[in-house]
């Protein structure tokens, strides 16, 4: 008994303050509203936690080199974290990459950039990097650091050097991460799940930053700013015989959208049209096989069906096409609105009566020539094979040697091997054979060329 009354006695001391006053009882554990939490209070990563129906986002500040900075919203790949306890719950999709990867290509376009005195670099590591339960995080991380290492070293090789040695070690890096990736019980990066040139492209078209030109030195994903919305040609024509040449042909310059290039919140109409895309290309791509025009059709019409069935689930407002009663009347809705009916977006007419920087920024891109003249490609070929490693005046004085050096082996050597039906050949003075080259034959070349928005545009045919 004596020993019940002393605890009794403490406990009711214990459940005072220090003036005698009664305390209060502690809130409930799962009441929130009375938590605060000091920014430094929250930890980095997220605890180890079995797999829950929602997912949990913070912004988390860290500190970059003295300075408060916000890394967004982190969740690792494969778990959901837990929504009990300090953390609130969101249902927006989760962070899976670093806003500067992939690294873009090097090419001649962008090789200034890369080698440019002061470029602002991107740079990863513990200061900027959750430590746990991320690690896609940190091999991309990583991999954008030993990239920026080993482009670095290839800047201060010779100039014509330093192209080959750029492509090398990007193609070599992201190879490397690949196998890092693919070596993880995670979900790899999608462009791993590819190989050989179908992979590099892959990582070419999904860099948010081709051109090496970043928002920040330090690099870090903040998915609070404003995101550039890619380009998208939205309705699509519907096929048909007068176009199935270019449905089909034009088919791999024409762009698709992976989820790294959409919005992560927000613009559900343009993920909408996005995905519409996506289908549609998809059932191109056996149709296409025999270019035949129903298939080619049908898998318009689902995919637009698809897109109308997803616009009527929100609330926002819907695509006008889409608010019609009759199928029919839906389908020649988009058709009539299509930008390019034709699929002849990725069409442009390039001269190469004179050599310019601009042109040959075109040829040494990736571009199909669609003449049907074959001494163009090989005089094509003849000029960005020497001269697409050079730069800036040295590039241009050797292409327009090289297309005048072409120009008199046609006519020599090589005169029976193609036609000649402008009579260009016959003139014997020089310079009037070369203006009579670019007169009739080099004016107007067509060609394709991904991603770009192309005047004039050729009709089908």
């Amino acid at each position: 008994m004596k020993m019940l009354t002393v605890l009794l006695a403490t406990w009711l001391v214990l459940a005072q303050g220090e003036d005698g006053a009664q305390r209060p009882p502690p809130p409930p554990s799962d009441d929130l509203s009375q938590i605060e939490i000091t920014p430094e209070e929250i930890p980095l990563g997220f605890p180890e936690q079995e797999e829950f129906p929602e997912q949990r986002e913070i912004d988390l500040p860290l500190l970059f080199r003295g300075e408060p900075r916000t890394i967004g919203v982190f969740s690792p790949r494969g778990r959901k974290p837990n929504c009990t306890g300090i953390f609130p719950c969101s249902r927006r999709p989760s962070l899976y990459k670093l806003d500067e990867f992939p690294p873009g290509r090097p090419t001649l376009g962008n090789l200034g950039n890369i080698c440019a005195a002061g470029r602002k670099k991107i740079s990863y590591g513990p200061w900027n990097l959750p430590q746990t339960s991320y690690s896609h995080l940190v091999r991309q991380g990583d991999a954008l650091n030993s990239l920026e290492t080993e482009l670095g070293r290839c800047c201060h090789l010779p100039q014509n050097e330093k192209l080959p040695c750029s492509v090398r070690v990007w193609s070599d890096i992201l190879g490397q991460f690949c196998t890092a990736e693919l070596s993880a019980k995670t979900k790899p990066y999608y462009c791993c799940k590819l190989k050989g040139d179908t992979r590099q492209r892959c990582f070419q078209d999904a860099a948010p930053f081709p051109n090496y030109k970043f928002k920040g030195a330090a690099g870090g994903a903040n998915p609070a700013g404003p995101q550039k919305l890619p380009e998208l040609s939205f309705p699509p024509g519907r096929p048909s015989s007068a176009n199935i040449g270019n449905v089909c042909t034009l088919r791999k310059f024409r762009p698709v959208y992976p989820a790294s290039v959409l919005p992560r919140s927000g613009y559900g109409w343009f993920q909408r049209q996005a995905r519409a895309v996506n289908r549609m290309e998809n059932a191109f791509k056996k149709c296409c096989r025999t270019q035949d025009v129903g298939c080619a059709r049908r898998g318009w019409e689902k995919s637009l069906t698809q897109f109308c069935k997803e616009e009527f689930s929100v609330k926002t407002r819907q695509h006008p096409c889409c608010k019609l009663d009759k199928t029919e009347d839906r389908h020649d809705c988009f058709a009539v609105q299509a930008p390019y009916p034709d699929y002849d977006k990725e069409v442009q007419l390039a001269s190469l009566a004179e050599v310019t920087p601009s042109l040959l920024d075109t040829l040494c891109g990736q571009v199909t020539l669609l003449t049907k003249q074959k001494h163009i490609p090989a005089l094509v070929k003849n000029i960005t094979g020497p001269c697409c490693s050079l730069l800036g005046e040295e590039r241009t004085q050797c292409a327009t040697e090289a297309k005048s050096e072409f120009i008199t082996t046609l006519c020599g050597a090589r005169r029976r091997s193609w036609k000649d039906p402008e009579n260009c050949c016959a003139q014997t003075e020089e310079g009037a054979r070369h203006n009579c080259f670019n007169l009739k034959y080099l004016t107007s070349v067509p060609l394709a060329r991904a991603g770009q928005p192309l005047q004039p545009t050729l009709p089908a045919k």
